[in-house]
C-alpha cells in the first residue's frame, strides 16, 4: 500500500508542489522517501529531496549466490555478514559482473569509492567484498548504500 501527502505552497511566480510516498515496509521493491517538484511557466523541473530507500526482498538463502557468500564470509566479520548478503544481493542481485553506470560489482562501488577502499578488479566479488567493508569500516554504518540490510 502506497500513501501519498501532497502540501502546496505558493512563491511569488512558482507553485511548489511537496509530494511524498510512504510505502509499506512489507513491500519489496518499493521506494521510500520524497521529491519536490518545482513549475514555473512552462518548465517543470523534480529536485530530489531526501536520499531515496528501498524496501528489499531479503537475501533468500544459503545456495542462492554461492560466489557472493563465499566472498562475505571470507572477509566480512561474522556479526556482519547477513547484512552484508542482503545490501550485496539488493544492490547486484549476486551477480559479480552487475554494473549500473559507474558502479560495479556485488557492492556496486562506484569509481570514486573503488579507488579510495578498493584494490583488484571491481567485479571478483572478493575484492569487491573487502573493499566494501573497507567502506563500511569508513563509514561507520550502511548509509552510503541505497539498499538497506
Amino acid at each position: 500500500m502506497i500513501r501519498k501527502i501532497a502540501a502546496h505552497t505558493a512563491f511569488c511566480c512558482a507553485l511548489t508542489v511537496g509530494l511524498t510516498v510512504v510505502a509499506s515496509l512489507a513491500t519489496p521493491g518499493a521506494a521510500q522517501g520524497s521529491t519536490r517538484q518545482s513549475i514555473s511557466s512552462q518548465r517543470s523541473r523534480t529536485h530530489r529531496v531526501a536520499r531515496m530507500r528501498y524496501v528489499r526482498a531479503p537475501y533468500p538463502g544459503a545456495g542462492t549466490a554461492p560466489m557472493m557468500e563465499a566472498a562475505i564470509r571470507s572477509t566480512w566479520p561474522d556479526q556482519l555478514e547477513r547484512e552484508a548478503m542482503n545490501v550485496a544481493w539488493c544492490e547486484s542481485r549476486g551477480e559479480a559482473s552487475a554494473r549500473n553506470g559507474q558502479y560495479r560489482g556485488h557492492f556496486q562501488m562506484g569509481r570514486s569509492e573503488w579507488a579510495r577502499y578498493g584494490a583488484g578488479n571491481p567485479y571478483n566479488p572478493v575484492d569487491n567484498a573487502a573493499a566494501a567493508y573497507r567502506y563500511f569500516q569508513a563509514a561507520g554504518s550502511w548509509r552510503p548504500w541505497q539498499c538497506q540490510p
